[in-house]
């Protein structure tokens, strides 16, 4: 009787709680768009689970195309020599039905599939309003990690020296030039091939190997506040990625564009839309606008939480305890998927532990 006084009571004190006000300056649009992904998920669920939607586990799926590209990056050195005289000729013998072509269609492949699902999982957050409040780091941890796998695959492509990294070479450079960070310009050193500087091309082979252990803290950074993260989908998921990736690398071999010469023209030669839009943009627009205006899209996109967000007071529907109703089943610690809520030892004479 006493225990059902107890209960009637807590719940005359509680209030019910009021929905929370709009938490960004776009709510009116963005709601709706993350309304009509919510149809589109209903509508594909009825055919396909969500645990076996790769793009309901975007973030999951990107890891697992990353995990694939450093992999066969990886095997890819016991073909690749780092050096400007021999690194075209190391790729080009490499025929397009062999193992090492295979295992480079592979890295390419899988690379560009890693930044489809990054823009997957980016606008997903982004629409649902995930970036506001204490997601704030999370949301910049992921910015940063974006532009860091885009300039790995950037340096990535300046390694198989065919026409594409000659130009991606030249329009870094020219870049470079633009601050007074050295004697002489950077770009002159690529006026004929001969002063092409081997030093260099091994210091962009060094990037490309290192800057991956930077991911790996990153995404430490960004899922440290989420308790029960998944890195990498289910079996059935990951099996089907890989078996796709694989597939179409084996059908589809990887394009090789002309070696790089530096006293040749280049006419037209095959651009990656994932990594290689500012080269294909900056032919077209001033080189030094081009890339400021690159820079100030990523420092504008990590202020997304501030630019967007607006401050509210403390929320009054944050969950509370009914010590009356409580029996230990510690399921309220175990579904907190930010590890807010911690069990303590109870006081009321109840006879369960916490």
């Amino acid at each position: 009787m006493k225990e059902a006084n107890d209960l009637s009571a807590s719940r005359s004190t509680l209030e019910t709680p009021k929905p929370p006000p709009p938490t960004t300056r776009l709510d009116f649009l963005l709601v709706r768009i993350d309304r009509f992904f919510a149809r589109c998920d209903g509508f594909m669920n009825r055919w396909l689970p969500e645990e076996y939607n790769p793009l309901a586990r975007s973030g999951a799926a990107a890891n697992l195309a990353l995990l694939i590209t450093v992999v066969s990056g990886i095997f890819m050195l016991i073909w690749y020599r780092s050096s400007v005289q021999f690194a075209y000729s190391s790729i080009e013998g490499l025929s397009d039905y062999s193992l090492g072509g295979w295992v480079r269609s592979l890295h390419r492949y899988s690379s560009d599939l890693t930044m489809l699902f990054l823009f997957i999982h980016a606008g997903r957050t982004f629409v649902a309003r995930k970036f506001t409040g204490s997601r704030w780091l999370p949301w910049v941890s992921g910015i940063i990690m974006c532009t860091l796998i885009w300039f790995i695959g950037w340096t990535g492509y300046w390694l198989i020296w065919d026409q594409p990294a000659q130009q991606i070479a030249m329009s870094t450079m020219q870049f470079v030039d633009l601050f007074p960070i050295f004697g002489e310009p950077m770009s002159r050193l690529f006026v004929v091939d001969r002063l092409v500087p081997s030093l260099l091309f091994f210091v962009v082979f060094f990037t490309h190997m290192l800057l991956p252990l930077g991911i790996a803290v990153g995404l430490a950074i960004h899922l440290m506040r989420v308790t029960r993260a998944r890195l990498l989908p289910n079996r059935i998921v990951s099996f089907s990625i890989i078996g796709g990736i694989a597939l179409a690398s084996f059908v589809i071999p990887a394009p090789l564009d002309q070696e790089a010469h530096m006293n040749e023209k280049v006419d037209s030669f095959t651009v990656d839309a994932w990594y290689m839009s500012p080269l294909a943009l900056g032919l077209r627009f001033q080189q030094t606008g081009l890339w400021f205006a690159l820079f100030g899209g990523v420092a504008l996109s990590a202020g997304i939480p501030w630019i967007l967000g607006k401050r509210r007071a403390p929320a009054s529907y944050q969950a509370v305890v009914i010590p009356s109703r409580c029996h230990s089943c510690n399921q309220c610690s175990e579904d907190c998927p930010f590890d807010a809520i911690s069990m303590i030892p109870r006081t009321d004479g109840k006879p369960f532990d916490t």
